[in-house]
């Protein structure tokens, strides 16, 4: 997958409505993107279903510090995370 591709889907992100098509784009963005992607993941961390947000935080932990995604994370440390990154990249 070319950076233009990457691009594409990081754009789409914010527009796709089903909750599988958004976690692939996350994943994907997890292992493919770069920081540049931060802004078009940023909407996903106010997703309503807790495996979106934590896709999404993943995501981020990798793209931009480049740490490991987290293995296991309850909905409730996902709504803190979300808060965290919110205020790191503006969300």
């Amino acid at each position: 997958m070319c950076s233009s591709d990457l691009d594409l889907l990081a754009e789409e992100l914010s527009s796709q409505s089903g909750m599988r098509e958004r976690l692939a784009a996350l994943r994907l963005l997890t292992w493919a993107g770069h920081e540049a992607h931060a802004k078009a993941i940023a909407p996903a961390l106010d997703a309503r279903e807790s495996n979106v947000k934590i896709e999404a935080i993943n995501a981020l932990r990798r793209i931009v510090d480049d740490e490991e995604p987290i293995a296991r994370l309850s909905a409730f440390a996902a709504i803190e995370e979300a808060g965290k990154w919110k205020k790191r990249i503006g969300g």
